[in-house]
């Protein structure tokens, strides 16, 4: 465990050396993740809240490309309206 964090900050170091812009977004999650977020992030030494989302939302996204054997594809629109897509 202890290896996969010290790596997991090499990487985040070398990626916050690299200049990137950022967007921001909103999302509500359970209550007992948000307290296991918040306690990550007070614990581990130069961990941040972005840089736990940023590669949290990657590794999902990798493994939903993985199981779809295909990048996903870009949206048609830019933005993207509040709450759920409608289907039809």
């Amino acid at each position: 465990m202890r290896n996969n964090i010290a790596e997991f900050l090499d990487e985040k170091n070398s990626e916050e050396k690299r200049i990137l812009k950022k967007g921001k977004f909103s999302a509500r999650i359970d209550f007992g993740l948000l307290d296991r977020v918040r306690n990550a992030v007070y614990y581990v030494p130069g961990l941040t809240l972005t840089s736990l989302v940023e590669r949290g939302l990657e590794k999902v996204l990798e493994e939903i490309e993985d199981r779809r054997d295909t990048p996903i594809p870009e949206r048609p629109n830019a933005r993207l309206m509040p709450g759920r897509r409608l289907k039809g």
